[in-house]
């Protein structure tokens, strides 16, 4: 699957197509993405009900950190952000894990202004557990860091956290990180590469 790229656009832009995403809108949903808020807004029903399995609840007294919205024009696929109040505007996909995946990006964007005492860091990569300590897999996208992950979870020493974002939290003498998902959102296509993953529904 081919990737996107992403348009830096002005809070004056991003005013300009408010009114005319915003009438597209069908669906609202917020999610607790690591204490942070981050709220879809979509047209499209089996997006909203993949974000609702996708992520925690955010209860909708909460104001948003981040705000993506995502719509069909009839157009070409345009991914828009603009980085002040941190809004995405996706135009034209059918592939949900790019909205999720632009989502955790936001939220690693706000992270990056957020200070706490408790030194909170996003992290664009994947981690499993092994034997009780976490092994990251950090790398550019489309370098195989989620195809390298379900390769170790045949191992039965590997277990699963995250295979897209992880939050990590500093100690004077330890890591500990958290998973950026409720329930993980995966490629169907991991069957073609590991075997041991393919399911057969009509089988079942």
């Amino acid at each position: 699957m081919d990737g996107y790229e992403v348009e830096l656009i002005t809070p004056q832009m991003k005013d300009d197509l408010f009114q005319e995403v915003v009438a597209k809108v069908k669906f609202e949903r917020k999610a607790n993405i690591h204490g942070a808020c981050v709220k879809l807004l979509t047209d499209n029903h089996e997006f909203k009900e993949e974000w609702e399995d996708n992520f925690k609840f955010m209860s909708e007294d909460i104001r948003p950190h981040a705000k993506v919205f995502s719509i069909e024009d009839g157009g070409n696929l345009s991914v828009m952000y603009e980085p002040i109040s941190k809004t995405c505007i996706i135009k034209n996909t059918d592939y949900y894990g790019w909205i999720k995946s632009i989502a955790l990006a936001a939220i690693s964007d706000f992270f990056e202004e957020y200070h706490s005492v408790h030194r909170r860091y996003s992290v664009h990569g994947s981690v499993v557990d092994c034997s009780g300590h976490g092994m990251a897999i950090i790398g550019p996208p489309g370098t195989g860091k989620t195809t390298l992950t379900y390769g170790l979870l045949q191992d039965d020493e590997f277990n699963y956290i995250s295979d897209d974002w992880f939050f990590t939290r500093l100690f004077d003498n330890r890591v500990v990180v958290y998973s950026s998902e409720k329930n993980s959102y995966i490629r169907d296509d991991i069957e073609n590469v590991w075997k041991s993953f393919f399911f057969d529904i009509e089988a079942s």
